[in-house]
């Protein structure tokens, strides 16, 4: 029994170490990916992001935006046409099953698109929305000097999903990906793993 708990706790903690370094590579990929086109974050993007994105548009999907910057491969099992696998989105503790034959699209990661600006009283939208407003029209993305000059101390950027589980009575269930926090990107593009307590609360 205590090997088995050992193994266990070796087990989330390398697996919370993954998603650590994916969070590092894609905040280091939205930064270079600004700097390289003319200091415009990517956008404007969806709230929730999976490892696959088709290669046909921008819809929205992260993993397009920064597929110059993170690792990206066509789906290398049962692919569907123009579907590229991103492993820096994707972490074991989400059992996406990215890579499986028949995979469902699941969100591993969750941007908090919508911030508050607490100079302002504000909100703003630092990669944009790509869900169009009652004009039809998308919130485009900022510029690093833009968002430069919002309050963005201590907020938290992009995070983990909750796992999925499908139980014998076919409920879906969502549970928290370690247990008691989700690591989080950022602002200052720091990775901190934030205590669920701290999400509900807000």
């Amino acid at each position: 029994t205590l090997l088995f708990s050992l193994a266990t706790r070796m087990k989330n903690k390398a697996c919370s170490a993954t998603s650590v370094a994916n969070l590092r590579q894609i905040g280091s990929s939205i930064a270079t990916y600004a700097t390289d086109n003319n200091s415009i974050l990517p956008g404007p993007i969806l709230t929730d992001h999976g490892p696959l994105y088709q290669n046909n548009s921008a819809a929205g999907w992260l993993g397009w935006y920064l597929k110059e910057y993170l690792t990206s491969v066509p789906q290398p099992i049962s692919p569907k046409p123009r579907t590229f696998y991103t492993p820096e989105l994707d972490y074991p503790a989400a059992k996406s099953g990215a890579q499986g034959p028949n995979t469902n699209w699941k969100p591993t990661y969750l941007v908090l698109s919508k911030q508050f600006d607490t100079v302002t009283g504000a909100t703003f939208w630092p990669m944009g929305n790509y869900n169009a407003n009652s004009s039809g029209n998308k919130t485009p993305p900022m510029t690093t000097v833009q968002l430069g000059s919002k309050d963005t101390r201590g907020k938290r950027w992009i995070t983990e999903t909750d796992q999925m589980i499908r139980p014998a009575n076919t409920l879906v269930e969502k549970l928290p990906p370690h247990g008691k926090f989700r690591n989080t990107l950022m602002f200052d593009f720091s990775v901190t793993a934030i205590p669920l307590g701290d999400f509900e609360s807000n």
